[in-house]
């Protein structure tokens, strides 16, 4: 992968590649953090070479103290911790939703939590766009 930094914040790209039916496929990650942290914007798309892939999906799971819920546009998601601090996660990919999530805590146990998943579809041969943003206050 490489890095960069500026006053802006710092990129990461990184790549990596596996087996889809018994093809070779590529995966790219193009992370960026605001320098003051309240902004993640992320891209990912999915070269698939010879193999026949025509869906894919992302998932974010969640922190079981993080509250979730999905707005109406069907893109966003606004978080809520503990501490009244608020996030919203937004894709362009028009399907976003939440799932049932399990988070394993120290020594084995088990919490239930919460996934954004964005159901790509056929989007991630082209690149799927995501980003979690601090927002001004909880609501």
């Amino acid at each position: 992968g490489r890095k960069r930094e500026n006053a802006d914040g710092r990129w990461i790209d990184a790549e990596r590649e596996g087996l889809a039916g018994g093809h070779l496929v590529f995966q790219t990650r193009r992370l960026f953090l605001s320098s003051d942290g309240c902004d993640l914007r992320g891209e990912d798309a999915v070269d698939p070479g010879e193999a026949d892939i025509v869906a894919g999906v992302l998932r974010f799971h969640l922190h079981p103290a993080a509250k979730a819920s999905l707005t109406r546009d069907g893109r966003s998601v606004l978080i809520t911790l503990d501490n009244q601090e608020a996030w919203t996660f937004k894709a362009n990919i028009a399907d976003v939703r939440l799932e049932k999530s399990v988070y394993a805590a120290e020594a084995g146990e088990m919490r239930s939590a919460v996934q954004i998943v964005v159901d790509c579809g056929d989007a991630l041969a082209d690149s799927v766009r995501w980003g979690f943003r601090k927002a001004e206050r909880a609501v």
